[in-house]
């Protein structure tokens, strides 16, 4: 080829360079290099990252002619990275995989079904686009970051526990596909009922269980105050409604069981439970500034008391029991284990129908006083351990006395 032809062909190339699009060339070059990545060929998954690689990450597709179809649980977690780029092979992201980093910017595929437990928590995004492909996101995945936009494809069908939660959100559009919406999933945004829009899949702002009766907290978190359970609802749930800053709450008439600690460590000062209410959980009210008066109870529900099934022993206290002074009902034959126990009594008065005192009833409260009935017969192990008492009368029928009961 003579020096003119060369020439020519030079700058040809040049010229056909210069028409690719700018940004083709930057993404060619940016792609991160192979040799930065711990990869397990054998399954397609990158399993480590090596931050000299920089701290804009773009994956490549594919390492050592071997598609990149998975990342491993805490593959890029603690590399202060800034921004992302996963490519259009990956499925499945794992737990924590870019889990507390610097990132700024995140691009999912479509490709990926499920976003795994914090995968992206502990960041600094601001939005984030979850694509059609996206069937799962699991508990916590973007929790703790600085989002004040998501939009989610209408391909996901499950969102887990507090997966946005402690964000920026001012609003949710929630596509029709989703089924499933963790405890908690979008608290710590401000969000009220108004400001969360489901779609026909989910039309409840409610977190049931798997037949629509059992309710185990509200999306939001139900931090507004008042709280209304709907109708239809039959059993509230473990600890549903507990920490949420509530000062009201109104129960259904359909509702028959509320469960352990289910308002626990709020602000109410009064509770009505209807007649339909048959089975209230230990420390259901507990940490709120409720006395017996302050609660309404039903005529199926007439006791304060948490009781068995067949209502002969007591293992609680609606109220937490810890206004001081307790004075076990007639007809109680058993006190449960750990009934009573951190509940600040300074006085407990147990009627001859008790014939049992279980391990731990009593336990770290603040007895000075302890008035026996003459049915006890047993005394668990560490029931009234570490309280006040200087002196005890034990009465003739006790035949069992466990260890350190009054240690």
């Amino acid at each position: 080829m003579n020096l003119k032809k060369r020439n020519i062909f030079i700058t040809t190339l040049l010229m056909l360079l210069l028409l690719l699009p700018f940004g083709m060339l930057e993404k060619a070059e940016a792609v991160t290099s192979e040799q930065y990545f711990t990869f397990d060929a054998s399954t397609g998954t990158i399993t480590g990252y090596d931050i000299a690689g920089g701290k804009d990450l773009i994956i490549p597709k594919t390492i050592g002619e071997v598609n990149v179809i998975s990342i491993a649980n805490h593959a890029f977690s603690n590399k202060q990275l800034s921004s992302v780029t996963i490519p259009d092979s990956v499925a499945s992201i794992g737990t924590k995989a870019f889990y507390n980093n610097q990132l700024s910017s995140v691009t999912i595929p479509n490709s990926v079904a499920r976003i795994g437990w914090e995968s992206f928590a502990d960041n600094q995004l601001s939005s984030v686009m979850i694509p059609e492909g996206v069937a799962s996101i699991e508990k916590a995945a973007f929790a703790n970051n600085q989002l004040t936009s998501v939009s989610m494809g209408n391909g996901v069908t499950r969102i887990g526990e507090k997966a946005f939660y402690n964000n920026q959100l001012s609003s949710m559009t929630i596509p029709n596909s989703v089924t499933i919406i963790g405890d908690r999933a979008f608290a710590g945004n401000g969000l009220n009922e108004s400001d969360v829009i489901l779609g026909d899949g989910y039309p409840y702002y409610w977190i049931y269980g798997n037949d629509k009766t059992e309710v185990r907290g509200h999306i939001t978190s139900g931090n507004q105050g008042v709280l209304v359970i709907p109708d239809g609802v039959t059993s509230i749930g473990t600890r549903a409604f507990a920490n949420i800053q509530l000062s009201s709450v109104t129960i259904s008439e359909s509702v028959t069981n509320i469960g352990h600690g289910a308002f626990a460590n709020n602000q109410l000062s009064s509770v009505t439970i209807p007649d339909s209410v048959i089975s209230i959980g230990d420390r259901a009210f507990a940490g709120n500034d409720l006395n017996e008066s302050d609660i309404i109870l039903g005529d199926g529900y007439p006791y304060y008391w948490i009781y068995g099934n067949d209502k002969t022993e007591v293992r609680g206290h609606i109220t937490g029991g810890d206004q001081g002074v307790l004075v076990i009902p007639d007809g109680v034959t058993s006190i449960g284990k750990r009934a009573f126990a951190y509940n600040q009594l300074s006085s407990v008065t147990i009627p001859n129908s008790v014939t049992k005192i279980g391990d731990s009833s009593f336990a770290n409260n603040q007895l000075t006083s302890i008035s026996m009935g003459n049915g006890v017969t047993r005394v668990g192990d560490g029931a009234f351990y570490n309280n006040q008492l200087s002196s005890m009368t034990i009465p003739n029928s006790v035949t069992k006395i466990g260890d350190s009961s009054f240690a």
